[in-house]
C-alpha cells in the first residue's frame, strides 16, 4: 500500500489534466466540507496526486483523484491534506480517475460523454477507423461497445439539456433516445436546435407517453419534426395495450362476455375483451 502523507494544499495544482469529474462538484465539496466539520479528516481515505507533469510550474502535484475534498479544504482554509503520490502518466491517471468515480457512482452520464469523446477522438487522429477507435475505447475504460455508442452523442446536447441530465430531471434513456436520433456532428449547431425542441417535448409527457416517444423518434429518426413525433406517438399509444391483470368475478363472468359479442368480439379471451373494455372506458366512449 503507498504510503499516506499530509501534503500542502499550495502544493497542489487546483486544475488538473486528468481527474474524469467535470460536473457536480459544488454540492460535493458542501457534504465533504460538513463531514470535515462533524468528523474531522479523513485520515485513511486521501486523495490521490501525481508527480506535476510541468516541472517548471507553480505546483508540485496535480490531482488524480480527489478534487472535491481538496477543493473542500481549500474553502476551509486548511493548510494540509492526506494524500498518496503515484508516478502516473496520462493515461493511466485518467483510468485510475475513472474507476474511483465509477466505484463512487459520482461520475454523470456528461462526464463519461466527454472522456469517451476525447480517447475516440485520440484514437480516430491515430488513423483508426470508427469503428475501431469505439473499440480502443471500449477496452481503455474497461466498459462495453454499447456503452460507449450510448454515451457519445450526449456530448452534442445543449447545455439546458445536459444540465437537467446532470440534476436527474431528464432520463439517461430519454436523453441516450434524443441524442442517438439527432445528433450529427457534420451539422451541430443545428443539431442542437433539434435536440433542444425534443428535449422540451418529452419533457412535458408521462412515463408511458415517453416510452411510446422514444419509440417514435427510433422509427422516425433525425429528419421528423416534434409535430410529426407526436402524431406517431399517438398512433404508437393507440395500438398498444398496458398489461393490466383483472379478476373478474364469476357471477359477471356472463355479462362481460355478452358484452364483448355485442362490439364484435367473438372467439376471443376474457382478457382481449377486458382490453377493450377498459380502453373504451378511458377514452369516454
Amino acid at each position: 500500500m503507498k504510503e499516506i502523507n499530509l501534503i500542502p494544499l499550495s502544493e497542489i495544482d487546483p486544475h488538473s489534466t486528468i481527474n474524469v469529474r467535470r460536473s457536480r462538484i459544488e454540492e460535493a465539496v458542501e457534504k465533504v466540507k460538513s463531514s470535515i466539520a462533524r468528523n474531522g479528516f479523513w485520515e485513511h481515505s486521501p486523495i490521490t496526486l501525481r508527480p506535476h507533469p510541468d516541472k517548471n510550474g507553480d505546483f508540485r502535484y496535480e490531482i488524480v483523484a480527489g478534487q472535491c475534498r481538496f477543493k473542500a479544504s481549500l474553502e476551509l482554509g486548511l493548510d494540509n491534506i492526506p494524500a498518496v503520490v503515484d508516478d502516473f502518466n496520462n493515461d493511466d491517471g485518467i483510468k485510475f480517475s475513472w474507476s474511483e468515480n465509477e466505484f463512487s457512482t459520482e461520475l454523470s452520464p456528461i462526464d463519461k460523454s466527454y472522456w469517451i469523446q476525447q480517447i475516440i477522438r485520440r484514437y480516430s487522429d491515430e488513423g483508426l477507423a470508427i469503428n475501431n477507435a469505439r473499440v480502443k475505447t471500449a477496452e481503455f475504460f474497461n466498459i462495453s461497445i454499447q456503452t460507449v455508442i450510448n454515451y457519445l452523442p450526449l456530448i452534442g446536447l445543449p447545455d439546458t439539456a445536459k444540465k437537467l441530465l446532470d440534476e436527474g430531471k431528464l432520463k439517461l434513456s430519454d436523453a441516450e433516445t434524443i441524442a442517438k436520433k439527432t445528433y450529427n456532428p457534420k451539422h451541430p449547431s443545428e443539431s442542437e436546435k433539434v435536440m433542444e425542441e425534443r428535449v422540451n417535448w418529452m419533457m412535458g409527457l408521462d412515463i408511458e407517453e415517453k416510452k411510446a416517444a422514444r419509440k417514435a423518434l427510433s422509427k422516425l429518426g433525425s429528419a421528423a419534426t416534434v409535430e410529426q413525433l407526436e402524431v406517431e406517438k399517438e398512433k404508437i399509444l393507440d395500438t398498444e395495450w398496458s398489461k393490466v391483470e383483472v379478476a373478474v368475478p364469476l357471477a359477471l363472468h356472463d355479462k362481460l362476455i355478452q358484452w364483448g359479442e355485442e362490439r364484435g368480439l367473438f372467439n376471443v379471451t376474457e382478457a382481449v375483451i377486458i382490453q377493450h373494455m377498459i380502453t373504451e372506458t378511458l377514452k369516454g366512449r
